[in-house]
């Protein structure tokens, strides 16, 4: 891998100085992701003891709902790469006040979100064909749910702001006190403990909707908390404001389309595996599930990328872009060897906490499943780091038709290998894997001419 990019020896760069440099900025972001996972999955725990009409119709509104909170978080990518590039022009005034504009921005964002999405919610969940008592609960639980939207895109542009200076422990605070408020707020509201009414699923929404309000607040104290040191200051020119959220949109677009057009292609691919059953339907999910499980140190490693290529690109500092990039890539790839261990030594264990271990069998070796999984994530961390290297240099046009490219050949080969071929679970793990690998060969290639002395 030291041949991928050219870069001086690790040796000669100080590569134990640099690890820990981006380490430092990449584990709390690592808690962090890890604690939003916990968030994801505690709503489900715990309405799954209601009832199983109230745990589907929370499933089916938390899946709409993930649809815009994803657009708030990705845009969120643009701010942070826009205020590396100005610390790395040793510009912090104006880095300072393109902060201040993007968090602006993420309140009129999450207004516009909460008003989108409320409307769409009766002609969604009516065209669904739902059990009317699933319609019921769905609709009850996203109109409380659709507030937390005010606040969401203001976080992440406040973590965005912090990510780009480098302060992550303060997202890792917010992310702690997120998943603190919903799990007792859950436990309070749905079941109705301590004095609390007993709302159900529409509980599970307000502890929600409270600890997205929590940790947005907790972010903006400490934000105006650190306003001198971050060298932040109050919008003077409705001018820059427009250039930030251009740049911001400019930015970060690729990223929601990314997110958008995966979620669009593991939702049709669910569907052509529906017929073969549910024993190859959870094992998809599972495997999904997995993949997000490892995955988690990518999202620190992500940030740090972001954070010092955005840097070097704005000091024109190619040769840090390379070394930047090596770094971050491989210790991100190290970061798969407890997953290798658990997938490879001990998948019949793993496996058995989601499914009948009997069952995953009737499909294939647990070993050689596990295996597939670990090779499907190893793609992804390469697509998905040298993907935020390339726009940390303002590489961006060049992912939309890559994107649209990848996924009209993956949907292509997942039609052929499920409804033609009769794979099932392994054919949907290889168009999963086959859109991965697709990107992450050509962002590579792009990035490797890119390095090239000829190119600068």
């Amino acid at each position: 891998m030291s041949r991928l990019f050219p870069s001086p020896p690790p040796r000669a760069l100080g590569s134990q100085k640099v690890n820990r440099k981006i380490l430092v900025i990449a584990w709390p972001v690592m808690l962090s992701a890890l604690s939003q996972t916990l968030l994801t999955n505690i709503d489900f725990i715990m309405v799954g003891q209601v009832s199983t009409d109230a745990l589907a119709a929370v499933g089916v509104a938390s899946t709409f709902m993930t649809l815009f909170y994803i657009i708030g978080g990705s845009l969120s990518f643009g701010l942070s790469t826009c205020v590396s590039i100005r610390l790395g022009e040793q510009d912090r005034v104006l880095a300072g006040r393109v902060s201040v504009h993007g968090l602006i921005f993420g309140v009129l964002l999450g207004a516009l979100l909460f008003v989108v999405s409320r409307s769409l919610l009766s002609p969604v969940f009516g065209s669904m064909e739902l059990e009317a008592a699933v319609h019921r609960i769905a609709l009850e639980y996203s109109e409380l749910f659709v507030w937390g939207l005010w606040l969401a895109p203001l976080g992440a542009m406040a973590a965005a702001v912090f990510g780009a200076y480098t302060r992550t422990r303060q997202v890792l605070v917010s992310s702690l006190i997120m998943v603190v408020v919903n799990l007792v707020g859950d436990y309070m509201l749905i079941f109705g403990k301590f004095g609390a009414p007993a709302m159900g699923a529409r509980g599970a929404a307000l502890a929600s909707v409270l600890a997205v309000a929590t940790s947005t607040v907790y972010l903006a104290a400490a934000m105006w908390w650190l306003r001198r040191p971050l060298g932040l200051s109050l919008p003077r020119s409705p001018k820059l404001f427009a250039q930030t959220v251009a740049t911001i949109l400019r930015l970060g677009i690729s990223t929601t389309v990314e997110w958008l057009l995966w979620f669009v292609g593991i939702f049709i691919i669910t569907i052509w595996l529906a017929p073969f059953g549910a024993v190859h339907l959870a094992l998809f999910h599972v495997s999904m599930k997995l993949q997000g499980l490892l995955m988690l140190a990518v999202r620190g490693f992500t940030v740090a990328n972001n954070a010092m290529i955005g840097r070097a690109h704005g000091g024109q500092q190619p040769r840090r872009i390379s070394m930047w990039h090596y770094h971050n890539l491989r210790l991100c790839l190290m970061s798969l060897i407890p997953g290798v261990l658990l997938l490879m030594v001990w998948p019949s264990w793993v496996f058995g906490w989601f499914i009948e271990i009997d069952e995953v069998r009737q499909i294939g070796s647990p070993f050689w499943i596990g295996t597939a999984v670990v090779g499907v994530v190893a793609a992804r961390m390469i697509n998905t780091v040298t993907g935020s290297s390339l726009r940390s240099v303002g590489v961006l046009l060049f992912f939309i038709y890559l994107l649209l490219i990848s996924q009209a050949i993956t949907l292509g080969f997942g039609y052929t290998v499920l409804r033609v071929m009769q794979w099932g679970f392994w054919g949907a793990l290889a168009a999963a894997a086959l859109d991965e690998v697709f990107r992450g060969v050509v962002s590579t290639v792009k990035l490797r001419r890119l390095m090239q002395p000829d190119a600068r």
